[in-house]
């Protein structure tokens, strides 16, 4: 009886203790996440990387000159994103008057409307206590911050990345120093299927979110809708967050092309139904067949781990999420006394079948 009482409390400090653990461990991750998301984030695009390295050293280029290029390429791509996103915002900034123009048109219209209809008392001009270049200008002083901030991060990505590739080789003789003969090929076992899944799924999301890019520019460069080119490299940074990140392309574009076309409607229509296309077709078609079920991850898991990590880290954290809960369900389910979680948060397909 006693032995059984203690038995019970012991569980339930074992348990308690855990949970002060999670919860002390999410605040601590939460409150350093300017220096730990960058560094998931860069762990992560060194596993899609890791196979072109040792294809190069194949090719007997040696190692150091293969990170070097890679690194260089990787820096070049930035570097074009940043000229790119300083260049439409600079056109943006530009051509603002016009826009503010068509949405006092468009907001005017619509509150003739529905007070002629519904006799509705609609707020009078909001556009006329508003101090527009004051506006304008905190804009741009928080779009400097968030470059200076995202350079930053890119650097220390960079840094990270850098001694990722020249470690990587000896990390298998690390591990059968540090661990037994068992311990050691368990963990091969694991590190081999987290690096294939993440580095099989962050490539596979990179050649889909640059197809999507590519067709949304030119579907918006033929008819004609402003920022083509900055509406094609959002929808490709977008594409990386699940389900939510096609969802609000479709609605922002959207609402560029009403207040753009306004009063026309059959062009936002078509502006509409086109990019409403392109994001099935690639995401809900041709992405589930190329990736497969390898991932093997609940829908509804997927969406909680993405406002988990968005919460968390923020874009980075958003993601991250899918990879970050892929290497979570293999840990899970290599380990006896974990192996029901990683069910849990499996589609459960595999088993039926």
């Amino acid at each position: 009886m006693n032995s059984n009482s203690f038995n019970r409390k012991d569980k339930a400090f074992s348990t308690l203790f855990v949970l002060i653990f999670m919860v002390v461990g999410i605040f601590f991750l939460k409150a350093t996440a300017a220096v730990f998301a960058p560094i998931v984030f860069a762990v992560m695009i060194s596993f899609m990387l890791f196979p072109v390295m040792q294809k190069m050293e194949k090719h007997h280029i040696p190692r150091t000159l293969a990170v070097i290029i890679i690194m260089s390429v990787l820096a070049v791509v930035v570097y074009f994103i940043v000229v790119i996103a300083q260049n439409s915002f600079n056109l943006f900034i530009n051509n603002y008057p016009r826009y503010l123009q068509q949405f006092q048109e468009i907001y005017y219209d619509f509150s003739n409307k529905l007070i002629e209809k519904f006799e509705l008392q609609v707020q009078p001009d909001i556009f006329a206590g508003t101090n527009w270049p004051r506006m304008i200008q905190t804009y741009v002083i928080s779009f400097s911050s968030s470059l200076t901030k995202m350079a930053g991060y890119t650097l220390l990505i960079f840094i990270f990345m850098f001694f990722l590739f020249l470690e990587y080789p000896y990390l298998n003789e690390k591990i059968k120093d540090a661990f037994s003969f068992r311990e050691a090929k368990k963990f091969n076992i694991i590190s081999t299927r987290i690096l294939n899944l993440v580095g099989r799924y962050f490539f596979i999301k990179l050649i889909i979110s640059i197809l999507t890019g590519l067709e949304v520019w030119g579907v918006l460069k033929l008819l004609g809708v402003d920022f083509a080119l900055v509406w094609g490299g959002i929808a490709f940074a977008l594409n990386f967050v699940p389900t939510v990140g096609s969802t609000a392309v479709v609605i922002m574009i959207s609402i560029q092309g009403i207040v753009q076309f306004y009063p026309d409607v059959f062009l936002p229509t078509i502006v509409f139904l086109l990019n409403l296309g392109i994001q099935q077709l690639m995401g809900n078609l041709i992405e589930p067949r190329i990736q497969g079920s390898n991932l093997n991850l609940s829908p509804v898991l997927i969406l909680l781990s993405l406002a988990f990590w968005a919460w968390l880290w923020g874009p980075l954290g958003a993601i991250l999420a899918v990879p970050l809960t892929v290497m979570m369900r293999v840990m899970f389910s290599y380990f006896d006394s974990t192996r029901f979680l990683s069910i849990l948060m499996s589609t459960g397909y595999s088993k039926k079948k």
